[in-house]
C-alpha cells in the first residue's frame, strides 16, 4: 500500500474536511466510468487505492494506528522492502477486520 496521504495529495495532519474535498476531487477524475475504455484497468487499480488510502484516513482509529505506527522509534531491519510492504499490509487488513466485528 502507497502512503495514503500522497494518494490522496494531503500533507500530513491534514483536517477531515480537507481529506474528504481531496478525495471528492481525485476520485471524480480517476473514476473507471469517467475515463476512456483503453485506461479503465489503470483507473480501476488507482480508484481502489484511492478508497483504501480515504477509508484509513477518514475513520479516526485507523488514522491514529496509522500515525502511531509511523512513530514508532524501533524499526526492524527487513531484508526486503516487500516484507515491509506486505507486513503493513496484513497490519492494516488485521486491523480493519477486527474493526468491522
Amino acid at each position: 500500500m502507497q502512503d495514503p496521504y500522497r494518494v490522496l495529495g494531503v500533507r500530513r495532519g491534514a483536517p477531515e474536511e480537507e481529506i474528504r474535498t481531496a478525495y471528492r476531487r481525485r476520485a471524480k477524475r480517476i473514476h473507471p466510468d469517467t475515463v476512456p475504455p483503453a485506461r479503465r484497468e489503470e483507473a480501476t487499480r488507482r480508484f481502489q487505492q484511492l478508497q483504501e488510502a480515504y477509508a484509513l484516513l477518514s475513520d479516526p482509529k485507523l488514522r491514529m494506528a496509522l500515525e502511531l505506527q509511523r512513530r514508532t522509534p524501533w524499526r526492524p531491519r527487513w531484508r526486503r522492502k516487500k516484507d515491509e510492504e506486505e507486513f503493513v499490509e496484513a497490519f492494516f487488513r488485521n486491523l480493519l477486520r477486527g474493526m468491522m466485528r
